[in-house]
């Protein structure tokens, strides 16, 4: 996972999550209560320069399949998405402004990767997010983006397979420029650095847990 631009990560707890209603029960079912629609970000980067806005009176749509979900996610103008299912596939989606994403609880992504570049107000919640092939990125890439909240996300793979399955694995935060507010997480069995900061990136991490990672934190003026 790359980041630069002004981003809150929050990732812990996201498979233990208890349900409750979103804004359409009836149409959407519901989701974890850890990724209630209309809550907005309200603490760390995310909240600067306006903040990142939740979707409460934005049209609600619910993905099943992986045409649906990149359509819905690269579509222009204010949207939610609610993941239902399991949706695989290999590809890069790129999402646009003004998106918020959850999932339904059980509902996961396999193999498909999420590029947010160039974008503003996007909220990503209580995804599971595993196994994206090297050729598509990082599970989630962030790039000269701002007030981006990323939140009980779930990303994982294993090295049981070609590398092409777990290269990506090896960093799993790394920051490049940007101003990232990183808390309450839990890194297990991180093959490289838990957090790699560079390039004059800044980073506040807080409350967070490494358990059988060799580096956990890293500061580099490395330029790559």
């Amino acid at each position: 996972m790359k980041l630069s631009g002004v981003v809150v990560f929050s990732l812990l707890g996201a498979a233990t999550a208890a349900p409750t209603p979103t804004l359409n029960q009836a149409s959407t079912g519901s989701i974890s209560k850890r990724a209630f629609i209309t809550e907005t970000c309200t603490i760390g980067y995310a909240s600067t320069n306006g903040g990142a806005i939740s979707g409460k009176g934005v049209s609600t749509t619910t993905v099943s399949t992986l045409a649906q979900f990149t359509k819905a996610a690269e579509s222009s103008g204010k949207l939610n998405i609610i993941v239902k299912g399991s949706i695989s596939g290999s590809t890069k989606v790129r999402v646009a402004s003004d998106k918020t994403i959850v999932r339904q609880k059980g509902s996961r992504i396999t193999g498909a990767s999420l590029y947010i570049k160039g974008v503003s107000n996007v909220i990503i919640r209580n995804l599971a997010i595993s196994k994206v092939k090297e050729a598509y990125g990082d599970a989630i890439g962030i790039k000269s983006s701002k007030n981006v909240w990323v939140n009980h996300v779930d990303i994982s793979s294993d090295m049981s397979s070609r590398k092409d399955y777990y290269n990506r694995l090896i960093n799993i935060t790394k920051v490049r420029f940007g101003t990232v507010h990183i808390y309450n997480n839990y890194y297990n069995k991180v093959g490289s650095t838990g957090i790699n900061t560079r390039m004059g990136a800044q980073v506040r991490v807080e409350s967070s847990v490494f358990k059988n990672s060799s580096k956990k934190v890293i500061l580099s003026a490395d330029l790559n």
